[in-house]
């Protein structure tokens, strides 16, 4: 069979022969023969001996040995002294095992042979006796004591037989030559070690390999090593527990020899480390597992030492199955605790040694008491506080200190505990409501703590006094509380208000030494009409807390009223202003709504200019007002109609307003401009809304004396035929201008209601006038285009000379109208600051020829980096327009300055900032570098406010100098930008650029990071602290010491010598 490389094949049992009666110890003397010896049955009756039963081992007993881990096993071969040379032997396999590393075997070592077996190999350390015994008669190749006498006295045979080793198992290995002598191959007198005793246990995870091997011996003495032994050594190194097979072949010229051996690798001792971590009084377990993998119960003994850790005695484990051995800690007092465990398993002599270590914290509190009481009201509780001794701590019990942490509560300071717990009172009498959480410890002699979180929740007191106070909305009552301090010394006190909205007054109230009695006054300002409960509370830590209840009753405010408006019936609206003030330190939300929403609505400039009808209409800052307005669209002529204006601002209250209104007769609407080129058309719409509550029937016309440029487009005005238009309906009517000439053009579209609605007949029939103007302009590109283009924050005047183009002539007294316009979102982005960044101002606007410019002034200051397009529109008394479009280009700026910071290695340094708004108000800024700048600058903050100029100036642009950035050495609110530098590479000069953005301008600034300049030291400005001059005393002492000197016979010698040489010219 082939082991080469074999893994532990089953765990290593413990076994026993099968028939110990059988076993003998014998040892085999190195004789061999070249013949045969004869049978037992052919020797003559007198030389044949009687069976020996310590011949007779059956061939399935087995050898136990004992083979820890990487230990060398030795064994002896010994040939028999009939064996035949040229014969091939093998034994059966004899198992090596290790029953147990602190039980070793002492009893004799049972060999397994095969009858007419010639050869015999030995494990060590056993004792073999000196003589053979008689060879039993039975067992073929034997002969009688002559023929073994002659054999013995062979002299052609070798002294000694040298051969070679092998074997199977890669784990296992031995010498590649042994040399076997009929003397052995060790002294005689060498011998094993003597055993240890049977209870010996030997150092954990160090075992003694020598003692083990003498384990094997018998039990009344120590083993010995039998004399002209031949001992070959072998070595295993096991992956792990278990069996390890392997074929030893011995080969030589005399015979070949095989050997199977089984060796058993078993670890006998583990140490382990166990940690518990709990608090005292605390129990905590842990499960050690036991694993039984035999056929029969496992029983394993504990051995415990340690103070606080407990567990069972022994354990039973089941054949085949697991259990657990629990291990507890409960400590009683904090600190650390070490103990040790040992699980023996006295069938094998396994055992495994654990190291304890108890971490035992604070003990956890007894509880969370829970006291719930009113202010200036004392309440007690009783805690069940436990005998932390778990006895009676002696003969007189325990006593504990009390000691605790909150202020409300009080109680004896000592408390005796005669059992196992006892009993204390606490009582609480907090004079302020609120939720007071501290702790009660009870502390014994011996450093023992019990202790609870009590947790105190009071309500507010009982109110000192009862006041009625009555008032209408949004009117203000005086409220006079009478207090006085009975402290020799001035006693703040802190208001609190149950109704921050309605009751006002200071939040602090100092009340004056001394017992007189004082007033503190407060206010009562109702946002909404009802009765509530109130109260005012007086708090301080000295005096505790008062509170006076208030029972508060607010009547409705009169409703304003707004003068009466007046309004065109179907034309232009009645509008009346309305100021909404917001009392509240909060911002509000307005909503508006009338009784009267066809002829009454409430306009607000919030909201993309919301309108009532139930929605929110403006948003009003805390402390703030909105300016609101009610149009009046009148459905009648010559009625007064009126509708309640109702405006809510949530928490801020109710307004109400009374408002009332008068229709008129319609009069002519506002001129409605249509603007078309020459030689193209454009189209616009005059809107007519029916002002009546049922549909009505009118004719569209146009007034007599319309130019031909402009053609209305209405169906029903070509048609001559009435249209009819639903109530409260809107009626559009398109219409188009086609100029021919550089001239404006007017027309009237009527729209005329017969009989009225709600309407006296005397008014007859109602003619609505909506004029329209067409205004035409020059064709486009026939205009000249400007361009201007300057720095950022600079400023460029230029003068435009205007040539209008497509002009024929020049009337007598006509005169010519400009304006600028500008794209939206940059007049919205911009502003208006300081007079404007575009203005244009006339310088001529009267010619006389058309070939004569008009002549304009242009002053340009853009506030920052911009490109933007604009248009100059020259227009003409008597019509004609003019469009001269403008390039507009802002570079950027002039720098404002450079920002030096100057910071050592690995430090870093800031440098201040400092800029103004250029306005009254703060403006918002955004800072930000180019992407080149290095990552070694930051600015602080990259958003922020800007405030404006000291004292209203002129803003002033202002680098400071920089400072050490560590240990908060800098004041940031000092400045509104900081610029930070961190230098982290030596020598090196680093630049970047800076851009501070605010809606009114720009700014820009270089920034350089460096070392600091070196600075020589002046040495004249240096004072050493070395004393380098001798005093005069020391100075004569060495002066005599070295006139006292013996000259030096060396350097006597040396002068000596360079006097004597020659002088050699050199070239």
């Amino acid at each position: 069979s082939q082991h080469a490389g074999r893994a532990p094949t089953k765990q290593a049992p413990v076994l026993a022969p099968a028939h110990p009666a059988s076993h003998s110890r014998y040892q085999l003397d190195d004789t061999s023969t070249d013949c045969c010896p004869p049978t037992g049955t052919d020797a003559p009756a007198s030389q044949r001996a009687p069976p020996s039963p310590s011949l007779l081992a059956p061939p399935s007993s087995v050898v136990p040995f004992l083979a820890p881990p990487s230990s060398v096993v030795p064994f002896l071969a010994r040939s028999h002294p009939h064996s035949p040379r040229h014969l091939l032997h093998s034994l059966h396999p004899l198992p090596l095992l290790s029953p147990s590393l602190h039980a070793p075997i002492h009893t004799p070592l049972p060999i397994s042979f095969t009858p007419c077996t010639p050869f015999l190999v030995c494990p060590l350390p056993c004792t073999l006796p000196s003589t053979l015994p008689s060879p039993s008669p039975s067992c073929p190749g034997t002969q009688d004591k002559a023929q073994a006498a002659l054999l013995k006295s062979d002299a052609t045979r070798p002294a000694s037989v040298e051969y070679q080793l092998s074997q199977s198992n890669s784990l296992v290995t031995c010498a590649k030559t042994v040399t076997l002598s009929a003397h052995g191959n060790t002294p005689a007198a060498a011998t094993a070690p003597p055993p240890s005793a049977a209870g010996d246990r030997s150092a954990p995870g160090s075992p003694d390999v020598t003692a083990r091997r003498g384990s094997l011996g018998p039990a009344s003495g120590g083993p010995t090593r039998p004399p002209g032994c031949n001992v070959v050594p072998l070595s295993l190194k096991p992956m792990g527990t278990g069996v390890y097979p392997t074929r030893v072949l011995l080969t030589s010229d005399v015979d070949t020899r095989v050997v199977d051996l089984e060796l058993t690798a078993q670890t006998m001792t583990q140490e382990f480390s166990l940690e518990f971590v709990c608090a005292t009084r605390q129990a905590i377990q842990q499960d050690i597992p036991l694993v039984n993998t035999s056929g029969s119960a496992m029983n394993v003994v504990a051995s415990l030492d340690g103070r606080f850790f407990s567990g069972p005695r022994e354990v039973s484990v089941p054949a085949g199955s697991t259990a657990s051995y629990a291990l507890a800690f409960k400590p009683m007092a904090a600190g650390e605790h070490r103990g040790a465990l040992e699980l023996r398993i006295p069938a094998t002599g396994e055992r495994n040694v654990y190291r304890l270590l108890g971490s035992a914290s604070p003990p956890l509190a007894e509880g969370h008491m829970l006291l719930e009481c009113q202010a200036r009201q004392p309440k007690s509780l009783t805690l069940t506080v436990p005998n932390v001794l778990g006895g009676g701590g002696g003969g007189g019990g325990i006593e504990y200190s009390v000691l605790s942490d909150l202020d409300v509560v009080s109680g004896p300071q000592k408390l005796k505990v005669a059992g196992s717990a006892g009993k204390y009172k606490l009582t609480a009498a907090p004079t302020k409501s609120g939720t007071y959480i501290g702790t009660v410890t009870f502390k014994e002699p011996g450093g023992g703590v019990a202790w609870f979180v009590v947790e105190v929740r009071a309500s507010e007191p009982e109110p000192v006094a009862v006041i009625h106070v009555a008032s209408r909305v949004r009117e203000a009552v005086a409220i006079s509380l009478p207090v006085k301090n009975p402290l020799p010394e001035p006693v703040a006190m802190a208001v609190r208000y149950s109704d921050g909205d309605a009751l006002l007054g200071p939040a602090t109230v100092v009340l004056p030494a001394g017992d007189a009695p004082c007033e503190a006054e407060f206010f009562f300002a109702p946002l909404h009409a009802g009765d509530a409960t109130g109260s005012i509370t007086l708090v301080s830590d000295e005096l505790g807390e008062y509170v006076f209840e208030l029972r508060l009753s607010a009547s409705p405010a009169q409703p304003g009223t707004l003068p009466e408006l007046s309004a065109e019936l179907g034309g232009r609206k009645g509008v009346a202003p309305l100021r909404i003030d917001n009392p509240l330190r909060r911002p509000v939300t307005l909503t508006a709504s009338t009784s009267n929403p066809r002829a009454f609505r409430v306009v607000g400039p919030a909201f993309n200019g919301g309108r009532s009808g139930g929605g929110p209409v403006a948003e009003v800052p805390a402390g703030g007002s909105a300016e609101l307005s009610v149009e009046f669209s009148p459905t009648s002529i010559g009625g007064l109609e009126a509708a309640t204006v109702m405006v809510d601002g949530g928490d801020a209250g109710t307004w109400v307003f009374e408002a009332t209104g008068r229709g008129v007769l319609p009069a002519p609407a506002e001129t409605v401009p249509v603007f078309a080129a020459l030689g193209s058309a454009a189209t616009t719409s005059l809107t007519w809304n029916s002002p009546f509550a049922e549909a009505i029937s009118v004719r569209v016309g146009v007034a007599v004396g319309c130019p031909p440029e402009l053609e209305l487009l209405h169906d029903g005005a070509r048609a001559g035929a009435p249209v009819t238009v639903a109530a409260w309906g809107a009626l559009t009517l398109p219409v188009c201008f086609r100029p021919s000439r550089l001239a404006a053009s007017r027309a009237e579209v009527t729209v005329a209601v017969e009989q009225p609605p709600g309407v006296a007949p005397a008014c007859g029939q109602l003619v609505w006038t909506l004029p329209v103007m067409g205004v035409a302009e020059a064709r486009p590109g026939t205009s000249q285009g400007f361009s201007f283009k300057c720095k950022a924050r600079s400023r460029v005047d230029k003068s435009l000379e205007v040539v209008l183009h497509g002009l024929a002539a020049v009337q007598p007294g006509e005169t010519f109208s400009h304006e600028l316009v500008v794209p939206a979102e940059l007049r919205r982005e911009l502003g208006e600051h300081d007079g404007g960044w575009l203005s244009i101002t006339p310088v001529r606007t009267i010619i006389r020829d058309a070939s004569e410019p008009l002549v304009f002034a242009l002053s340009f200051a853009p506030p920052r980096v911009m490109s933007a397009e604009a248009e100059l529109l020259v227009t003409k008394s008597t019509g004609g327009r003019w469009r001269f479009p403008m390039a507009l280009v802002a570079g950027e700026p002039d720098l404002d300055g450079t920002v030096l910071v100057e910071a050592s290695m690995d430090t870093s340094a800031a440098a201040p900032v400092y800029l103004h708004a250029r306005g009254t108000e703060p403006v918002t800024f955004t800072a930000s570098f180019t992407p080149d700048t290095p990552l070694s600058f930051t600015v602080t903050p990259a958003r922020g406010t800007l405030p404006p100029a000291p004292g209203g100036g002129t803003p002033v642009v202002r680098v400071g100098a920089s400072q050490p950035a560590g240990g908060g050495a800098i004041d940031y609110a000092s400045a509104p930008l900081w610029v930070s530098y961190t230098c982290r590479d030596f020598g090196k000069v680093l630049r970047g650029k800076l851009f501070v953005e605010t809606p009114d301008g720009q700014y820009s600034f270089d920034v350089v990071g460096r070392q600091p300049a070196y600075v020589k030291p002046d040495k004249d400005a240096l004072s050493s602290n070395v004393d380098h001059k001798l005093s005069p005393e020391m100075a004569a002492r060495l002066e005599a010491a070295g006139a006292s000197r013996r000259p030096s016979v060396v350097r006597e010698n040396i002068k000596s010598v360079k006097k004597a040489a020659p002088t050699v010219a050199r070239r």
